[in-house]
């Protein structure tokens, strides 16, 4: 997990962080051509004014008190607007990924691809098209100022940006036909664009740095369908249709790693235990971990260059997923005998093998929960909670199954408390879910309003495991409503 990216974005039309919100689905981009054709009016507009709550009413759930946004048309590319025209935006609900404006943007320009509203309606961007900020589309901006010459020609485009964002100009772009490779570079911009190729496949190849490589994890675009088959180190795969655009999404990140597997002392792959390298270099801030899969295997790419040791379960702290402390390659509990890789772009060490050391006993903690009619309780929480020991977290939980049945490992002497729980969801809550409507529980509403508590436990069985714990039973304090 590196935080040195390189990123090449062809046909951007990135939109800064402040407009979508984290839980929209950013689906894959058009070309500019698509993106041009499938919209209503494709202008320049300038934010000019917004319109507020006051600040005596409670903030929206998108996080600002704008409720709507005027802007002037600076430059029509299609549509019945006018150079001048006002357009007002109704603003993103911070649920679905419609855009969302704040007071600070007025004086910001926008290339806008939009949909007609409805009549008296407002305009929307509803975040996925290509619209973006003037500065990040120069792309876009290359092919509309010049739409009569270059319609109905085939066009293959991008940006390519250094780390920090910045466009890169003057780097070489090859793209690879059957009989032929085509050259270009960068302008000023980062920007670069062909023309005319036949219709048929192609590889597009950028002026990588060396011990860099193309990033799969890039937002996918309509061109790039199968990021896995269609992108590998070096190049990405794509068909040019007739007449029509190509659009393709790359980021360049260091082609570098450290791999292995994590095994215990017979042999016996460990899944989902973390694996981190700890710099040595004080001003390398970069996270770099990653978890075993279910083969035991790691494998941690893109690092920053510097100097790194290996460590197992890095806090140290025993619990019932990591039941040892940290470790160190080669196989050594104290960090000043650990092995130093120096990591450069381009190494790739592999074939690492980490075996844990003292790991701690377990036993087996099984058994059922009910209701007081004997029903069993399925897919509630059975949680342990242990005694508090420095360095070790031996809390664990599991569900019941359909038969209300639990079984997990805890630590071997680690005495605590054991309890099940649910939270009962009534009416919109317990539809959206699926799940049974407790509201039409009498008893269970008159607990929840005797209690005030949400959740519902049973009452605590508290046990010292010296051994396995078998057929212990966990009953709620009511009877089964449904």
């Amino acid at each position: 997990m590196s935080r040195i990216v390189l990123v090449v974005v062809v046909s951007l039309g990135v939109l800064f962080a402040p407009r979508i919100v984290d839980g929209c689905v950013i689906v894959p981009k058009p070309t500019v051509l698509d993106a041009y054709n499938d919209a209503d009016v494709v202008v320049i507009a300038r934010a000019i004014s917004v319109e507020k709550l006051s600040d005596q009413e409670p903030m929206p759930l998108n996080g600002t008190r704008v409720v709507s946004t005027t802007m002037e048309v600076q430059k029509v590319f299609k549509g019945n607007l006018r150079i001048g025209d006002k357009m007002t935006f109704g603003q993103g609900n911070g649920i679905r990924c419609t855009w969302i404006f704040y007071e600070q943007e007025i004086g910001n320009e926008y290339l806008l691809y939009l949909e007609t509203p409805p009549a008296g309606s407002p305009w929307y961007e509803f975040g996925y098209t290509r619209s973006g900020g003037i500065e990040s589309v120069a792309d876009d901006l290359l092919y509309l100022n010049n739409l009569e010459a270059r319609r109905g020609r085939t066009r293959v485009s991008g940006t390519l940006y250094d780390v920090e964002d910045n466009p890169i100009e003057g780097r070489k772009i090859w793209i690879r036909g059957r009989n032929k490779v085509y050259e270009t570079a960068t302008d000023k911009n980062g920007v670069y664009e062909l023309y005319d190729l036949p219709p048929g496949r192609y590889a597009i190849e950028p002026e990588l740095p060396f011990g860099w490589k193309i990033n799969r994890e890039t937002r996918g675009t309509v061109t790039i369908s199968d990021r896995e088959r269609q992108i590998n180190g070096r190049r990405v795969f794509f068909t040019l249709k007739p007449r029509q655009h190509a659009a393709i999404d790359m980021a360049f990140v260091l082609d570098n790693g450290v791999s292995g597997s994590v095994v215990d002392v017979h042999g016996k792959p460990l899944t989902e235990i973390q694996v981190s390298l700890k710099s040595l270099d004080a001003k390398n801030e970069s996270v770099n971990f990653e978890y075993t899969d279910e083969q035991g295997r790691f494998a941690i790419e893109s690092i920053t260059p510097g100097n790194y040791i290996i460590v197992v379960n890095k806090d140290g702290k025993k619990t019932i997923q990591e039941p040892f402390g940290a470790f160190y390659y080669p196989n050594v509990t104290e960090e000043a005998k650990a092995r130093v890789f120096s990591i450069r772009a381009g190494d790739n060490i592999k074939d690492l093998k980490m075996v844990t050391p003292n790991v701690e006993e377990m036993v087996t903690v099984q058994g059922v929960v009910r209701y007081t009619d004997s029903a069993p309780a399925r897919k509630v929480t059975v949680r342990f909670t242990p005694a508090n020991v420095p360095g070790v977290d031996g809390s664990a939980l599991v569900d019941t199954d359909a038969h209300g049945q639990f079984s997990f490992k805890i630590f071997k002497g680690l005495p605590g408390e054991l309890h099940a729980d649910f939270t009962p969801l009534s009416g919109n809550a317990a539809a959206i879910v699926g799940a049974y409507d407790y509201g039409k529980c009498p008893q269970v509403q008159t607990i929840i309003k005797q209690t005030g508590e949400q959740m519902l436990k049973t009452p605590v069985l508290r046990i010292d495991p010296q051994h396995d714990l078998r057929n212990l039973v966990l009953t709620f304090s009511f009877q089964s409503c449904k």
